[in-house]
């Protein structure tokens, strides 16, 4: 009897990732997509399309979807997400009707955990947390042996912690949020105020990226791993703020063990240290406990599209 499979989908805000996906893991075929952002419609038509020429060469019945926004309790509807057209959009509903497979939704830091849960770094532990650091921070929890969700589907929204009171503006309309000051948005501010300024650092982060319209918090990240002091600084700053906000995770939630994930893990060399570091300075009672595990995600860049999909062939 051959092995069931499903179809997981990742949708980002610049590019939508489809796979066909084992129950134990397996990434079996992968198409990447630009995310449509003009209307929902257009999104689940590429998904339906795109799903559609994958049928040609695999049969699955299940489409578990992981989306960076606001995921309702049933799973079944998006409430928002930042940079997409999907406000309250019934999306289990309409893929289920346009592609006739069970459907389920996902937050995508939600949708990594269970992927480093169920095959990865996180596996067969009881209590876990993940932290996915990109443009923001995401995160999961596995709180005694159950991803946790909480009342409304909400609970992982970990970067809206306040961090610093009347602090930098966030988008979500709050102030001091986490990941104003542990996510890649430090890199960017710090580099658009280094060019500014003029300083001596500017004219290596305009010859990394080629011009002054190009230079984003990747330039540097580029130049922080190639050893520029200031960059190397900028990114040990970060890795600090990040750390700092897990001691007070790990207060609330007392896990066995924080997987880090997102588009920063590139950095891990560079941020694991400061953020480790600070992590047990700030920790409550640490010389009472044991001290959580901080260790990089095992399932990649893919592991939200595996996560999704995962759940459904469980």
């Amino acid at each position: 009897m051959s092995e069931r499979i499903g179809i997981g989908v990742d949708i980002g805000g610049t590019k939508t990732a489809i796979g066909v996906v084992t129950a134990t893991g397996e990434l079996l075929e992968r198409v990447v997509v630009a995310t449509p952002k003009e209307s929902a419609q257009q999104l689940i038509d590429v998904i339906t399309q795109t799903t559609s020429e994958l049928a040609q060469r695999f049969a699955f019945t299940t489409m578990g979807v992981a989306i960076a926004g606001l995921v309702d309790a049933n799973q079944a509807k998006v409430a928002y997400a930042t940079h997409l057209p999907v406000r309250g959009l019934a999306m289990k509903a309409q893929l289920e009707a346009a592609t006739g497979l069970t459907v389920l939704i996902e937050n995508d830091a939600t949708a990594a955990l269970w992927a480093e849960w169920a095959w990865g770094a996180a596996r067969e532990l009881q209590n876990s947390v993940m932290v996915a650091i990109g443009t923001g921070i995401g995160g999961g929890f596995v709180v005694d042996g159950h991803v946790q969700r909480g009342a409304t589907g909400l609970s992982g929204e970990i970067g809206h912690l306040r961090f610093v009171p009347d602090g930098i503006a966030c988008p979500c309309g709050l102030n001091g949020c986490w990941e104003q000051y542990g996510s890649g948005r430090v890199l960017d501010r710090w580099a658009q105020a280094e060019i500014a300024a003029q300083s001596s650092i500017s004219t290596k982060l305009i010859e990394q990226a080629g011009s002054v319209e190009r230079i984003s918090g990747r330039t540097v990240s580029e130049l922080a791993r190639a050893g520029a002091p200031e960059a190397v600084k900028c990114l040990e700053e970060l890795g600090r703020n990040i750390g700092i906000g897990m001691a007070s995770l790990a207060t609330i939630l007392d896990p066995e063990l924080f997987v880090i994930g997102g588009g920063l893990l590139d950095n891990k060399e560079l941020l694991l240290g400061p953020m480790s570091e600070a992590f047990e300075q700030h920790l409550f009672a640490r010389d009472h406990r044991a001290i959580p595990r901080i260790v990089p995600a095992a399932c990649g860049p893919d592991a939200a599209l595996i996560g999704a999909a995962g759940q459904l062939l469980a």
